[in-house]
């Protein structure tokens, strides 16, 4: 199993799934996301920092907080 979570490809995979589901709990939670953020949250390939964010998602009290967290590393 480690050598597949170390490869390149399943790394992208596993991103683009965090990416949605960051996108899908904010907008389930706060409304329709705007599209600065959406972009923003699809730009980001670093996958740690992408759970991260989607723990937080899952806890921000609005998308104004959740655009803050973005600019944060």
């Amino acid at each position: 199993m480690a050598v597949l979570t170390e490869s390149p490809f399943y790394r992208q995979i596993v991103a683009q799934e965090k990416r949605e589901s960051t996108l899908e709990t904010l907008d389930a939670r706060l409304g329709p996301v705007p599209l600065e953020v959406v972009d923003r949250v699809r730009a980001i390939s670093d996958l740690e920092r992408l759970r991260a964010l989607h723990r937080r998602a899952a806890t921000v009290p609005s998308l104004e907080e959740f655009d803050r967290q973005l600019d944060m590393p």
